[in-house]
């Protein structure tokens, strides 16, 4: 698609029997767009990032729009499986890091 993305964006929902691209889908989100983030036409499940100004900001805030959806209409509660990051936070200490 020639943007970039983090893979596999939300978990399949145990509840569900379809995974969550299918279940983005059916919902007519592929090609969905918010900012420079877009959902993959060829996989519902990753957001793709677009340009050379491509933000987070955008791929979460199009996340968080997929997630509001499929709550409302499917009643299905999405969870990440991408790990969210934030660069303006202070880095957690890993206990068994060597210091």
């Amino acid at each position: 698609h020639g943007g970039r993305s983090a893979g596999c964006f939300f978990k399949n929902p145990p509840e569900s029997t379809v995974g969550t691209g299918k279940i983005i889908d059916e919902m007519g989100m592929k090609g969905a767009r918010r900012g420079t983030a877009v959902v993959s036409p060829i996989h519902a499940n990753f957001i793709v990032t677009e340009g050379e100004n491509a933000c987070a900001e955008d791929a979460l805030a199009l996340a968080e729009e997929i997630r509001e959806r499929v709550k409302r209409e499917q009643g299905i509660e999405l969870e990440y499986e991408v790990e969210l990051w934030r660069a303006n936070e202070p880095r957690k200490q890993d206990p068994d890091a060597e210091s």
